[in-house]
Order: C-alpha cells, then sequence, then structure tokens
C-alpha cells in the first residue's frame, strides 16, 4: 500500500481540523452589569422588613448563580460593575461599604469600575475598600497628581481562551462634582484621548475591547459640564465592541450607537442587564469574532421561582450577610425623631421645588443661628413620606455627612453667587435653595434681587451664611471658603442639623416652610 506523503498528509489533517472547526457550536459569553448601587444591597425594606421577593443583592447573587449553573460548560459569565458603590444609605455609610464589597466578592465580580461617588470619603477609606475588595477595580484617566495610578487602567479577562479587555473611565465631571476636599489630590484626565491610548495598547493582546464607564449617557449636546459621555466616547473610539456603563442612572438596553451596544442598569440595585454574545472561530487575523445574540434586563426586586441546590446555597449564604448588618444597624437608625403630617417627597428630576430641599434650608439656618442659609439640591437625596421619621430616613435624606460652617459673605458677593449660580449655570446639582432670603429672579433680564426681613441686602455688609463643607470647599464651582480661611466649621452634619430640628418640632408640615 502506498502511504501519503508527508504534504498530503499535513493538508488532510489540517483540512479536518478545520471542517471539525467549522462545525463546532460557537462559545457564548453572557455578560452581567449593574451600576450606581449607592450603597443599596437590601434594595427597599417594607416596614422595615425584608422585602416579600428577597433582598436586592440576595437577588442579584441568586441570578447570577442561575445563569452560572445554567449555562454550565457551555458558555462563560463575565460580571461588571459601573461604578458608584459608595454613599446613598445609613446602613452602607456606617459599615464604609463593607456590606456591599462583601457581596460582591460573593457574586465572583470580576471587574469595576471607579465612580464620581467613591471620593464623597477621604481617599484612605476609598483605598481601603480597594484593599479588601478581592475583585479590581480600574480607571484609565484616574491618575494622582504626585504621578502614579490609584488602580491600574485596565483588565483582561478571559473567556474560553478569548481576552476580553476591559477599559475603566471615570467621568471628568468628579472634577466639578466631587468633594474637593477629597479629589484635589488626584487628577481626572480627558477621556477620549485617555481610551484611543488605551485602546492602541489593548488591541494587540486582546480579541474584544469592553469600556466599562462610569459616564453616563445624555441627549446630544446635553452632557453636563460639556465632557465626554458614552455617545462621544464610541463616536470618537472605533476600537471599543462594547460599553457598559453608569452614572447618568439611565436604563439602556443596548442602545445602539455608531455600531456600538451601550448598556446600563439604572441605579440603586433594581436592575441587572444581560447581555450574550457568540464567539465564532478565529479568523485569518487571528482574532475572534464577537456576534451579539440577544439582551435582557432582570428585576431585582423579583427572585428566581426555581433554584437549583448550589444556587439556593449562595442565596442563602447571600441573605445571612445581609442580615447581619441590618441587625448591627437596626437599633442605632431606628429612633424616631418626629412625625411628618404630611409627605416631603423627593425626586431627582425635580428637586429644585421639592418640599425637602427648603425644609433641610429651613433646618440649617434654624439650628446654625446664621442669617441665610444655602442648600445645593444635588446634596439632596431622599425625602419623608406622612407618618414616623427615624434617624435612618434623616441619613437618607443627607448621606454624605457634609459639616456645616459659618461664612461671612458681603451682601453684593451674596447676590453675584446667587445670580450666577441661578441663572447662568446648567448645573442642576448645584442649584442653591435658599433660607433666610427673599428673592425675586427675572429670568428674561437675568437679574436677582434679594431681600433680608423686607429690606433690600445691603451690598457693603457681611452676612452669616450657613454652607455645607462641601459647598465651603468649593464643590460645583462655588468659592472655595476653607481654604480663604472664611469657613467656620460648626463640627456637626447637615443631618445632626436636622435631626436636631425635627426633634424641637415633633411634628412638620409644609406651613413650617418660610
Amino acid at each position: 500500500m502506498r502511504l501519503p506523503n508527508s504534504l498530503t498528509l499535513t493538508s488532510l489533517i489540517l483540512s479536518l481540523f478545520l471542517s471539525a472547526a467549522a462545525g463546532a457550536a460557537p462559545r457564548r459569553v453572557i455578560f452581567l452589569h449593574t451600576n450606581d448601587q449607592h450603597g443599596h444591597f437590601y434594595g427597599k425594606l417594607e416596614n422595615g422588613e425584608r422585602p416579600r421577593d428577597g433582598y436586592a443583592l440576595e437577588n442579584l447573587i441568586t441570578y447570577i448563580e442561575t445563569i452560572r449553573h445554567e449555562a454550565g460548560k457551555d458558555a462563560d459569565v463575565v460580571v461588571t460593575y459601573g461604578g458608584d458603590l459608595n454613599t446613598g444609605t445609613p446602613e452602607s455609610a456606617f459599615f464604609l461599604a463593607a456590606p456591599d464589597i462583601e457581596l460582591w466578592r460573593l457574586a465572583g465580580l470580576n471587574v469595576a469600575v471607579i465612580g464620581n461617588h467613591e471620593f464623597d470619603n477621604p481617599p484612605e477609606i476609598f483605598e481601603k475598600q480597594i484593599a479588601a475588595a478581592g475583585f479590581p477595580w480600574i480607571s484609565a484617566n484616574l491618575e494622582r497628581k504626585t504621578g502614579g495610578r490609584l488602580t491600574q487602567p485596565s483588565h483582561i479577562v478571559t473567556a474560553s481562551g478569548i481576552k476580553i479587555g476591559v477599559v475603566g473611565l471615570t467621568t471628568e465631571q468628579t472634577n466639578q462634582i466631587g468633594n474637593p476636599q477629597y479629589t484635589k489630590q488626584y487628577r481626572f484626565a480627558v477621556t477620549v484621548a485617555t481610551a484611543r491610548a488605551q485602546a492602541k495598547e489593548l488591541k494587540p493582546q486582546t480579541d474584544f475591547i469592553v469600556a466599562l464607564t462610569h459616564l453616563g449617557l445624555y441627549p446630544k449636546s446635553a452632557v453636563p459640564f460639556g465632557v465626554a459621555d458614552d455617545r462621544v466616547l464610541v463616536e470618537s473610539v472605533p476600537e471599543i465592541n462594547l460599553v457598559l456603563g453608569g452614572h447618568s442612572h439611565t436604563l439602556i438596553d443596548g442602545q445602539v450607537v455608531n455600531g456600538v451596544r451601550i448598556f446600563q442598569a439604572k441605579c440603586f440595585s433594581a436592575h441587572l442587564v444581560r447581555a450574550d454574545f457568540e464567539i465564532e472561530p478565529r479568523g485569518k487575523d487571528g482574532k475572534a469574532v464577537f456576534r451579539f445574540v440577544s439582551s435582557q434586563v432582570l428585576d431585582l426586586r423579583r427572585s428566581p421561582s426555581s433554584l437549583a441546590a448550589p444556587v439556593a446555597a449562595k442565596r442563602a449564604e447571600a441573605r445571612q450577610v445581609i442580615d447581619g448588618y441590618l441587625k448591627k444597624s437596626a437599633e442605632k437608625f431606628g429612633e424616631i425623631v418626629a412625625e411628618a403630617e404630611e409627605d416631603f417627597h423627593y425626586e431627582r428630576e425635580h428637586a429644585l421645588t421639592a418640599p425637602i430641599t427648603r425644609l433641610v434650608a429651613e433646618s440649617q439656618l434654624t439650628e446654625s443661628g446664621a442669617e441665610i442659609s444655602i442648600v445645593i439640591a444635588g446634596g439632596i437625596r431622599g425625602g419623608f413620606k406622612k407618618g414616623k421619621i427615624t434617624l435612618r430616613d434623616v441619613l437618607t435624606v443627607l448621606p454624605f455627612g457634609n459639616t456645616v460652617g459659618i461664612v461671612d459673605i458681603p451682601g453684593a458677593e451674596i447676590t453675584a453667587l446667587l445670580e450666577k449660580r441661578m441663572l447662568h449655570s446648567a448645573d442642576k446639582g448645584g442649584y442653591p435653595i435658599v433660607a433666610g432670603l427673599q428673592l425675586q429672579v427675572d429670568s428674561e433680564a437675568k437679574k436677582l434681587t434679594a431681600t433680608i426681613g423686607g429690606k433690600p441686602l445691603d451690598p457693603k455688609r457681611k452676612y452669616k451664611v450657613a454652607l455645607n463643607s462641601y459647598i465651603g470647599s468649593g464643590g460645583t464651582g462655588y468659592p472655595d471658603y476653607i481654604s480663604q480661611g472664611k469657613f467656620s466649621d460648626l463640627s456637626m452634619t447637615d443631618a445632626m442639623l436636622l435631626t436636631s430640628y425635627l426633634k424641637k418640632k415633633g411634628k412638620i408640615h409644609r406651613n413650617l416652610l418660610r
């Protein structure tokens, strides 16, 4: 019998290999993503009790484990987080996000991007959170002003032998909206230029590039502060294949911009986004091809109905962690401080006119002994429902722990400051809500008139103005009174002043507001 020569044999083997590869079912990668948890590891409590269908991160972990179990060996699951783990609930703040971090570690989080609210605490606290996480935090455009980085700029995830490059990007807005006391040692570099450089570096090493962002997605020409959002990013950096985002608190189920799908899971642990991709065999260029298959938004207020034994065990473990933290904090935050005779509601979209914002300004005025009080809309994050008000409710309204101080400011400077912020700034988060002054605003003439006690502000006289330390340090573009040595700190937080005010009133209603 005549044996084939080596060339023929090699060709035959190669042909059989290619045929097998062509006939092989493509592998699947499942991305699971959420963002902007803001301390809501338990979700919404009902009358102080566990929600009927489970806590938020209990349900999140259950979904992740269920999807992993169902995928088996046929797919790889990649779990990502889009920033702002910190700030939003008293329990999370009290434990410095330890519950959130422990639960995400239990969930098997692959990678998280740094959000602007990670800088609501002193830098050493977030650095401890990074060290304790057990999963990588990334941000390519975050740098120390003294040189070096806080974290790695990117992370490579390997799935089915395929390398996925994940670039972290934190909003440049952090320069304006972050607490200047804690952000001053960092630089937030230009998003697009940074992303281009990272994409160029990752391209030869990876098959697929994901932008894990805390930039937000906004209508065109409506991005706060004019910095890059996810839309600008994908229009400017063609190497990016997928965006998993955060920051704007929007629910985005695969919106296509410039041929790239963008996902975001709104906020407060209410949703988990799932995006499935198939990986085709490597082509002639040696790169695997990712093909989008489907996406789904999972409601974390509900739990999967049927659980495999390993999934049920992981769910029980998550519930035990959450119950433990809530039990530790229940006595501290359950104290009743007052009663609301009607709702003092809060909606982020209508924060400027919400009764709760005026109540906060009034409490700061009364309890500080100042003549004028200024708070900003972005510093207020909740409201009071009719009925008993607990300390937990107060700390939900004012979660940032800012102290209040007195600044002596001339009348002319107060008028100019309010005109600038109310008539010439698009930043709603920095919009001033004032107590102690009566204001008449002429939007067409771009002019503001302020009176106090029925009399016009004296341009030369200095008035005692109560501000919190975020505003006092130059937050959202206000003057930096702390660096100027003009901020006399009362060593009491805004939440402490509100609590004191409520206890003295006992019962509150909107007629209290001047």
